[in-house]
């Protein structure tokens, strides 16, 4: 199961009443139960509804399996649902095609007609710039899978790379046919807290905005990049043993014990940060003005800085700066943290989490469990 579809009364009513129902609201029923039991989503209806569906004549003995079967684990699932903060609820009325609720809870409402055909229950999509990201978000929702208790539950998705900057091409060929679930997630790209989204965002920000399509659901990072998610333990166990990538370990280490923390969220963490980036950055510049001080601070913790470029006018060494403040990690990092995050129990993943970066853990965490979450097939139905 992928993404939660709740079954409203109305669906249930419209098979019981007199005369033979709706072709489209018997194959939106059967096409919900058999993709409950191949176990693409998770399927579910208040107790009534389900006993309805559970006795309809109207259904094959198969899919009013599904629907007993439902009804009596429904106790159980009780405390799971909570959990979920995204749902798709299936009604019966038609031209229903819309999303309400606040952004950290949201039900998305459609007719059963859009469920006749079975490619709306058969893929939930997960776009990221490029699937290593996707990967390390597979990872983080484990952390938090282990935090809320649901260490039952595994992640089931279709994984998308889009491509970088075209990744809103990707979104756009997504979003058009209207008839497929897509969480994409995506940089910022910032490199200050005050900074504007980078072009990549932007151009996906602008097609989601461009229409309502309840099917799809976009998140920006907060933090610079994906990698700006990793923490310092898992940075310092994934490069252990290689020298030069530990001296942006041991930079990283200096600026979160700093009064600035937080400026961990915005550093390249792949290129590093050298000083002639901020020598050169317009004094009046967002960049500069963040950056400077903090440089200032941790001078003494840089790399390597020639004191006397903090105030050569006649630098000219932009393009070519020795002066490293922060050795960049690489950029094939993300891709080494995966693969060492894979090899971890789930307990060891939340455990090298700090309280520094587990709101965006958690956030994000709670967000992919309600899109993608998944448990087996009912193989027994």
């Amino acid at each position: 199961m992928r993404m939660l579809f709740f079954i409203d009364k109305s669906v249930a009513d419209a098979l019981v009443e007199d005369g033979k129902p709706e072709e489209h609201l018997v194959a939106a029923v059967h096409n919900l139960a058999q993709a409950r039991r191949l176990g693409k989503h998770f399927v579910m209806a208040d107790r009534e509804t389900l006993a309805t569906l559970g006795q309809s004549r109207w259904l094959h003995p198969r899919d009013r399996g599904v629907y007993v079967h439902l009804y009596n684990t429904l106790p159980q699932m009780g405390t799971y649902l909570n959990n979920l903060v995204r749902r798709v609820e299936v009604v019966a009325a038609e031209g229903v095609f819309e999303s309400n609720g606040e952004q950290n809870r949201r039900v998305v409402k459609l007719s059963a007609t859009h469920f006749d055909d079975f490619s709306i229950v058969d893929k939930a999509i997960f776009l990221c710039e490029n699937l290593n990201e996707v990967r390390f978000y597979q990872q983080l929702t484990r952390a938090y899978l282990f935090w809320s208790g649901l260490g039952q539950v595994r992640i089931c998705c279709d994984p998308r790379g889009g491509g970088g900057d075209t990744t809103a091409d990707a979104y756009e060929a997504i979003r058009s046919p209207r008839n497929q679930l897509c969480l994409c997630i995506v940089d910022s790209d910032r490199t200050t807290p005050s900074d504007s989204i980078g072009n990549t965002a932007l151009r996906v920000k602008r097609i989601d905005d461009a229409d309502d399509q309840p099917l799809c659901e976009l998140t920006i990072l907060d933090v610079r990049e994906t990698e700006n998610l990793v923490s310092r333990t898992i940075y310092q166990e994934t490069v252990w043993g290689d020298p030069n990538r530990m001296e942006g370990v041991l930079f990283l280490e200096s600026l979160e014990s700093s009064t600035y923390p937080h400026a961990r969220r915005y550093l390249d963490m792949k290129r590093g940060l050298k000083l002639g980036e901020i020598v050169h950055a317009p004094p009046n510049s967002a960049f500069y003005k963040y950056w400077r001080p903090i440089v200032r601070d941790l001078q003494n913790e840089a790399h390597a800085i020639c004191d006397a470029c903090w105030s050569d006018p006649d630098c000219t060494c932009k393009q070519d700066c020795h002066c490293i403040v922060a050795p960049g990690l690489g950029d094939g990092i993300l891709e080494d943290v995966t693969d060492y995050l894979e090899r971890q129990s789930s307990q060891k993943v939340a455990e090298m989490v700090p309280e520094l970066l587990k709101d965006e853990w958690e956030n994000l965490g709670e967000l992919i469990t309600a899109w993608f979450c998944g448990s087996p097939r009912m193989v027994a139905v």
